[in-house]
């Protein structure tokens, strides 16, 4: 999905933040307001990037990994960061739609469907 602008995403949550003070017990519009839930959510997930390490990252790696997708994206961007020992090194960075997986979990991953099918790595 194509990424909202500030004004939309405003006028978006306006209309969601509307919706929801409306006390009068029948909403005429639930698929409306669903899906302008959704609009919401998606446009919020385009200015957060999920990132995922098996160490935690410091202050410092954060402000530059920050800046860095900010760059790229074109955007100012918010970071949630995950912690998760299982992805055993590198890191997995999610934005909206957009993920790019660097860990060692997902090559090893990928080395094992490789020899399973047959192939040479």
């Amino acid at each position: 999905m194509k990424q909202l602008n500030k004004d939309a995403r405003n006028f978006v949550d306006g209309i969601v933040d509307h919706i929801k003070r409306d006390n009068a017990g029948s909403r005429p519009f639930p698929k409306i307001q669903n899906l302008l839930r959704k609009v919401s959510d998606t446009a919020y997930k385009g200015n957060t990037a999920t990132i995922t390490t098996a160490v935690p990252l410091s202050h410092i790696e954060k402000e530059q990994l920050t800046g860095v997708l900010s760059k790229k994206m074109n955007q100012q961007i918010a970071l949630e960061c995950d912690v998760r020992p299982g992805i055993i090194g590198g890191i997995r960075i999610e934005i909206a739609d957009y993920v790019i997986d660097l860990s060692y979990e997902e090559k090893l991953r990928s080395i094992t469907s490789l020899l399973l099918k047959g192939n040479r790595v």
